[in-house]
């Protein structure tokens, strides 16, 4: 992924792939998470910054209108666990690139809390726990981040954001 980072046309295709799964599934999202007591999802939402980066690195808007959307608030939870577990993985990114002396360009989506990174997890973690009732929620939860993990995958790979396990 550093490779594709230090690349112009890489690290916009990088961008532009989150972008679209982030601007694709936050709507979907939405509907089930912004009633939540204790997530601000609004606050959560990546898009909005996704969209200022793209924009600083020339790339273009792209979501999906057929992406999937979750069919419970379980669900949706474990979807947004993929979405603010990447936010963990992302400042170790961050923190890679600019150790290595590499600029941060278009790169704002990869630590979106800052300092609060810890918090915000935790938070979220909170939230999943509370939420988590039964053992039907958890199954949804877990279905839906596996479904989350999938798109993902597809939307990153289609914009050549994602490659071999040798690139990372």
């Amino acid at each position: 992924m550093l490779g594709r980072i230090a690349a112009p046309e890489a690290r916009r295709a990088l961008v532009q792939g989150f972008h679209r799964l982030h601007a694709s599934l936050e709507p979907g999202l939405a509907r089930w998470l912004e009633p939540v007591d204790g997530l601000d999802f609004a606050g959560r939402r990546r898009a909005p910054r996704l969209d200022q980066d793209l924009r600083a690195l020339g790339g273009r808007s792209m979501p999906d209108a057929d992406a999937p959307a979750p069919a419970s608030r379980a669900e949706a939870l474990g979807w947004l666990y993929v979405l603010e577990g990447s936010t963990l993985g992302g400042r170790v990114i961050r923190k890679q690139v600019t150790a290595g002396g590499g600029d941060m360009a278009g790169l704002g989506f990869l630590d979106p809390y800052g300092a609060e990174q810890g918090e915000r997890w935790r938070g979220f973690l909170a939230v999943v726990e509370r939420e988590a009732r039964t053992d039907a929620d958890v199954d949804a939860m877990v279905a839906g981040a596996r479904a989350a993990f999938r798109y993902a995958e597809a939307c990153l790979a289609e914009n050549g954001a994602v490659g071999s396990a040798a690139d990372v």
